[in-house]
């Protein structure tokens, strides 16, 4: 069995994380997350702390810059 694999897909979008969880009424242990640093790529989604995989789309900050759909 492999563990920790880790998988992080990339989706060209951004995803309204808080309404994600909610709408789709997450657990716990599926939290939003960020990485607002502009040198390694600004990204935000929805990471799994139980098996590490996550799903990220464009970081908030580019709302509007990037001619992309939103996902609530």
């Amino acid at each position: 069995m492999v563990t920790n694999c880790r998988e992080w897909v990339y989706y060209d979008c951004y995803l309204k994380t808080e309404n994600i969880i909610t709408r789709l009424k997450l657990p716990d242990f599926v939290v939003a997350t960020s990485n607002d640093d502009p040198r390694s790529g600004l990204e935000e989604g929805l990471y799994c702390e139980k098996c590490e995989d996550a799903i990220m789309g464009y970081h908030r900050i580019l709302d509007g810059k990037r001619n992309v759909k939103t996902i609530s």
